[in-house]
């Protein structure tokens, strides 16, 4: 083969190549437990390729909440979804969680009063051991070079970082104590290049009026610099950090009256630039990831169009900003970028659904190529019923369709498999036989995806 023929079908192959990964972009939509309302915090790149999602969701029913993770497979496809129950904690938050070197999970849990229950899950989300941290709100936990568990957050009214064992118990925990501040809260970790560890959140004085905080520690951390950077505002908070290639630390979150901010300080704490009152950044910077060429890409909350994405270059000029379709996790690690540089987001779907996306490397197209499975719903009429009732949905292509119904316990007492149908409207017709009057729950699959689920009422 001559040279320039090579060089034709290299070219057409890296272009054939490079169009298959543009288009690698999905989103998922969950709503396991059937919950009014779902709020979401963080997600995980795992071991093994899929990815963990967690967060809180709320029965309104009961006005109760309880904290949850789910688990997925590399393509968004629920594998199982668990909540944070524990006996000793009436409703609890799940404010972070992190994989473990097995493979498995540990989730930090949060109730006001009981303090905090740490839970490890296995690979199947079966729970091996629960720890309570009594009178410690964990709302960070990173991973250190070592595969050594770091904590932080508030032990009332002292900022703290601690390091855990494998079992959630505490190996070393430091308190960081303010002059004027009577107390201080850590928002976010991650361990520094240097083996120590980057620390942001806020304080807040005897007048409630609150001042960004930053902390770097040592390896046993022990502060070696702490920076309070305190506006005009009564609120204001760092909600991520991240560490450049060139030991630098860009801060992120917002002051008061819809004012995000970006804070750059140099490896000794020194004030390299503040940009405040930044653009279209009213609800502050939540999240950091940065990819392997030392670009970081940001989660931001928008005052007119949801929540958005944002790429920075190494010297930190923008090079894309893109409109994510929900709104993003509230948690310091909502966004991740995968080995492959694809940009994974937690979300939430407006109807209070848990919704993950995966985009692609550029930003681009990230409203347009989503495969976006939330157009199909399901209806069911009449509810209540008895004893039958119709479910109908809309296909946008020739699918493969299963839907099943449970009872209040979870437990499965109907399936109905389609097989695949064609494209359109769909209405399946069934009836409650043998079943008692009370609460079930219909879930519709669509190419064994969960797409939709609703609550339907038996009475007899």
């Amino acid at each position: 083969m001559n040279r320039k023929l090579f060089l034709f079908f290299t070219g057409w192959f890296l272009i054939f190549t490079f169009h298959l990964t543009a288009q690698d972009t999905w989103l998922q939509i969950y709503d396991p437990f059937y919950e009014a309302i779902f709020s979401v915090e963080d997600v995980i790149v795992c071991s093994d390729g899929g990815f963990a999602v967690n967060g809180t969701c709320i029965d309104q029913e009961i006005a109760m909440g309880w904290g949850f993770v789910i688990k997925t497979d590399s393509e968004g496809n629920l594998i199982w979804a668990k909540k944070d129950t524990v006996s000793f904690q009436p409703e609890n938050d799940s404010r972070a969680f992190v994989e473990t070197e097995d493979g498995g999970i540990i989730s930090a849990s949060y109730h006001y009063i009981n303090g905090t229950a740490l839970i490890k899950r296995d690979t199947n989300g079966n729970r091996e051991w629960v720890c309570l941290l009594a009178d410690i709100c964990i709302n960070s936990i990173d991973k250190n070079i070592d595969d050594e568990i770091i904590i932080s957050g508030i032990s009332y009214p002292n900022a703290m970082i601690a390091k855990i064992n494998d079992y959630g118990e505490i190996i070393w925990q430091k308190f960081f104590e303010f002059e004027n501040y009577e107390w201080g809260n850590i928002k976010s970790v991650i361990q520094s290049t240097d083996g120590g560890y980057l620390l942001t959140g806020y304080v807040e004085d005897i007048e409630t009026e609150n001042a960004v905080l930053v902390i770097k520690t040592d390896a046993n951390g022990d502060s070696l610099w702490t920076r309070i950077l305190d506006e005009t505002s009564e609120d204001d908070r760092g909600k991520t950090v991240v560490e450049t290639y060139e030991g630098n630390i860009i801060v992120g979150g917002y002051f008061e009256g819809f004012s995000g901010f970006l804070w750059k300080l140099d490896s000794e704490g020194n004030t390299i630039w503040l940009e405040m009152g930044l653009e279209n950044c009213g609800y502050g910077f939540r999240s950091f990831a940065k990819s392997s060429d030392n670009s970081i890409v940001s989660i931001f909350g928008d005052l007119e169009i949801n929540h958005s994405l944002r790429k920075f270059d190494s010297d930190y000029n923008i090079e894309w900003t893109n409109s994510l379709p929900y709104y993003t996790g509230s948690g310091d690690k909502a966004v991740k970028i995968t080995s492959s540089e694809h940009i994974i987001v937690a979300s939430y779907y407006p109807s209070s659904r848990v919704a993950l996306i995966k985009l692609n490397p550029d930003g681009t197209d990230a409203d347009v190529n989503l495969i976006d499975v939330s157009k199909t719903t399901l209806n069911a009429y009449p509810n209540p019923f008895n004893p039958s009732i119709n479910f109908s949905f809309n296909l946008e292509k020739n699918s493969e369709i299963k839907l099943k119904i449970f009872n209040i316990k979870g437990q499965l007492v109907s399936l109905i498999e389609k097989g695949v149908i064609n494209s359109g409207k769909h209405t399946i017709h069934w009836q409650a036989v043998n079943l008692s009057s009370g609460i079930y729950f219909t879930q519709l699959q669509v190419n064994n995806k969960i797409i939709d689920s609703k609550k339907i009422v038996l009475l007899k």
